[in-house]
């Protein structure tokens, strides 16, 4: 694991020591994922990334196979607290 990787592992292992986390993909129209925040006047709406299929898989219009789409990254998109 590079440095980066690690430091986001380390802050999800305190996250978790607080409580359950819910993981997540996240994609433009997700919304509902941030509700919770609602009651503190909040609202968050989420932008990207834009899906579309490749296949029976949901991905972005640039990823070039199915297999390809279940390799891509989505560190910044799947943590939800």
């Amino acid at each position: 694991m590079n440095k980066p990787f690690k430091a986001w592992r380390k802050a999800l292992e305190g996250w978790q020591a607080a409580g359950p986390i819910e993981f997540r993909r996240l994609a433009r129209g997700t919304d509902d994922a941030f509700d919770f925040l609602t009651e503190d006047g909040i609202a968050v709406e989420v932008l990207g990334p834009l899906e579309t299929q490749v296949g029976t898989y949901p991905g972005w219009p640039s990823s070039p196979s199915p297999k390809r789409v279940s390799r891509l990254p989505t560190l910044t998109s799947s943590l939800v607290p």
